[in-house]
């Protein structure tokens, strides 16, 4: 004979909504082909309105958000309530460049970087941000080349809303190719580790590691499959994984004080994946409502 879950304690069946969420994958722009195995868990929302106000707000902090491309991620989490945008704990996103002009213009930055998306999303504050790179390859071109991708990683650190931050990408290359011609790339991850710790202060724990795994391996991760990446390993070709941890007692919230000098410096960015100057002023509004 079955269990009635409501004859169960209300610990145990919070219990039961954690394990069942824990693993949930909501996904956003990946199309109608995308892989929906885990679809149906959600349905125990409608069940019954006990059921429904006890796993609803366990829902946004145990699930995993992946979004394929930045328009998808602003469009999902700007059309939310800032109360639930406040429970969101994990999302996974590819963040994709969009140029808002022609390579001829050289008065506009054609593309920006994924931190100037999260500037967006007041209130964030998440317990593991997990970033996929989009295709880059050796090229000096401006959005697609791998030194565009290193100042990425770069511009992360300095960003709110996370506790957890991993870059995954798919080669070495972003550290070793020769078109940097402003000459700005320093060594690695001590860099970046010693700007987390000038944010949240030297005895706070931040700090930033690169993991890399060679292509002989089948898969690995930051937490042991991996291996540690050395400065004199940088050739070694395999897929780079770059784990930043904020410090302890720090306030992670994103909270969208950078918008106002966003707005002045880079008056379209609000705007860079979409066209028309109406939509780009009717983003910066609600931007600026939060």
């Amino acid at each position: 004979m079955s269990t009635n879950l409501m004859s169960l304690p209300p610990e145990v069946r919070l219990l039961i909504y954690e394990q069942l969420f824990g693993s949930y994958v909501i996904r956003h722009g990946h199309g109608r082909h995308a892989t929906r195995s885990n679809q149906n868990r959600a349905a125990l929302l409608l069940t019954c309105s006990k059921i429904h106000n006890e796993a609803w707000p366990i829902l946004p902090q145990r699930a995993m958000l992946h979004f394929h491309g930045t328009e998808a991620m602003i469009e999902t989490l700007m059309g939310m309530d800032l109360e639930h945008i406040t429970r969101i704990r994990h999302i996974r996103v590819t963040p994709l460049p969009f140029p808002l002009y022609g390579a001829g213009c050289t008065e506009f930055r054609h593309m920006y970087y994924f931190d100037d998306a999260i500037k967006l999303i007041g209130r964030l504050n998440l317990d593991q941000l997990i970033i996929d790179d989009a295709f880059h390859g050796f090229a000096d071109v401006e959005g697609w080349s791998d030194v565009v991708t290193y100042f990425n990683i770069e511009a992360l650190p300095k960003s709110d809303g996370w506790s957890e931050l991993i870059y995954i990408t798919p080669n070495t290359d972003f550290m070793t190719s020769c078109n940097d011609h402003r000459q700005e790339r320093k060594a690695q991850s001590q860099n970046w580790r010693q700007m987390l710790l000038e944010r949240d202060g030297e005895s706070s724990g931040a700090g930033v590691s690169m993991y890399i795994t060679p292509e002989k391996e089948d898969k690995g991760d930051a937490n042991g499959n991996s291996e540690a990446m050395r400065p004199y390993e940088a050739e070694r070709k395999g897929v780079v994984r770059v784990v930043a941890r904020r410090g302890r007692r720090q306030a992670i919230p994103q909270l969208g004080g950078e918008l106002d000098a966003l707005l002045q410096r880079h008056t379209d960015a609000f705007g860079w994946i979409y066209g028309g100057l109406s939509r780009r002023v009717a983003l910066a509004q609600r931007a600026f409502n939060y």
